[in-house]
């Protein structure tokens, strides 16, 4: 019996030696868990290599989850691997195609060890490395900048840190504040830029208002300019909101108007580009920056540099800095707001001004990995509660006076409270 059972175990070892997993021909529906909910795949798999990847369906953000989705199924089929890094500020979008076509695999009866795997070898550095302007950051301001400069005559690159442009503009959920556009002036009661003005004085403390004017004086032709691109802010409300017509988020249909603008006017954008440094000369002037990639760090020198690399809300250590009585709240901006723009420039000499005058988004929802605005429905008839059920403050009044409410409630909290009316008009 030794000896049988000796050669029974050593045939079993040479099957198991011999034999490789064969992925079956096919294409497998599957879904995954996605940012906004489950997401449908259609997965195709051929000859041992995943062929395509579509989404039959699903509700992940534009311009951020579905372009993530689009980047890693490419990465996935270029490379024969789900071994591929998420996109940064996309991760739950990203780890839905990953999570999909390991379900596809295994229906196929087999693992992303049995694809057939590919060499891919990685892009130089760019050699062309000068222009005229330099933009730092693709965000709204990023993006309005390059277009600006481009319409002028100027050579524009514009470099993002982020797989992906949008920034913080992208999640931006309500509207974009104006006075005396053209389709304010047009409605029954025009709001003008003198409106719009004494609207953003009363948050200012009389500080830099020569400055707050300026913003106000050009915010309308800023809106004109942005509609005359094909933005859709043709629904106003409270008088400064514009919105698109349906009431939607605002950088959803906002970022793509502008990528696209971005890509008609052939200018150049490299994303994955982190600036890291300022270049300054001797006589104090900056040339460019130092930049750091994927594929390694080099700079880029021009005779313009404009910083547009937003805020610093994602940056706990400087929101403790410049706004100590909001450390430790969650953030609703991009991943990437984390003030480089402001420590490269304060590290060059920069001066900084006005750093308290923070604007949070105070009524949010914490998702526990960052923070979804609920402004929207907050200028739609809901009403703020506190732990004891009781209105503490003027539920349409100014950010930074609902954030310093909020957090002198009992737990640092408050509860907004609507219904499917307001869901509904918002």
């Amino acid at each position: 019996m030794r000896k049988l059972f000796t050669i029974g175990f050593l045939a079993a070892l040479g099957l198991a030696g011999s034999v490789q997993a064969a992925l079956q021909d096919g294409t497998y529906e599957v879904s995954a868990k996605g940012n906004n909910g489950p997401v449908v795949f259609s997965v195709e798999i051929q000859g041992q290599a995943i062929k395509s990847i579509k989404v039959v369906r699903g509700e992940e953000t534009p311009g951020l989850g579905i372009e993530a989705i689009a980047m890693i199924s490419k990465e996935i089929i270029a490379r024969q691997t789900t071994a591929v890094d998420a996109v940064s500020g996309a991760t739950n979008s990203s780890r839905a195609v990953t999570a999909a076509v390991e379900a596809a695999l295994q229906k196929a009866g087999g693992t992303a060890a049995d694809l057939k795997k590919t060499h891919q070898t990685d892009a130089a550095l760019p050699t062309n490395n000068s222009t005229d302007v330099l933009v730092v950051g693709a965000g709204g301001a990023g993006m309005g900048a390059a277009i600006a400069a481009k319409e002028a005559g100027a050579k524009v690159l514009l470099i993002e840190k982020l797989p992906l442009v949008g920034g913080t503009t992208l999640l931006a959920s309500t509207a974009f504040n104006a006075g005396g556009s053209k389709v304010q002036m047009s409605s029954a009661k025009p709001y003008t830029a003198a409106d719009y003005y004494a609207k953003l004085e009363k948050g200012a403390r009389g500080q830099e208002l020569a400055n707050v004017k300026q913003l106000a004086d050009l915010s309308g032709p800023t809106a004109d300019w942005l509609i005359g691109m094909g933005a859709d802010l043709s629904r106003v409300i409270n008088g400064s909101q514009h919105t698109p017509k349906d009431g939607g988020a605002l950088g959803t249909s906002l970022v793509p108007v502008m990528k696209a603008r971005v890509d008609a006017l052939g200018i150049e954008t490299r994303t994955d580009t982190k600036a890291t440094d300022l270049i300054v000369g001797t006589d104090g002037r900056v040339s460019g920056v130092r930049v750091t990639t994927p594929k390694g760090s080099y700079e880029i020198h021009a005779k313009a540099v404009i910083l547009a690399t937003g805020g610093f809300a994602s940056n706990p250590d400087l929101v403790k800095r410049f706004s100590p009585q909001l450390a430790g709240y969650p953030s609703t901006a991009s991943v990437g707001a984390t003030g480089d723009g402001i420590i490269m420039a304060e590290k060059a000499g920069a001066a900084l001004s006005q750093m308290d005058l923070t604007g949070p988004q105070t009524v949010a929802y914490d998702t526990g990995h960052g923070a979804v605005s609920l402004t929207n429905v907050r200028y739609n008839g809901a009403i703020l509660v506190n732990q004891e059920g009781k209105r503490f403050a003027n539920e349409l009044g100014q950010t930074a006076a609902l954030a310093s409410a909020i957090t002198k409630q009992t737990g640092g909290a408050a509860y907004l409270i609507f219904d499917q009316k307001a869901v509904d008009h918002a």
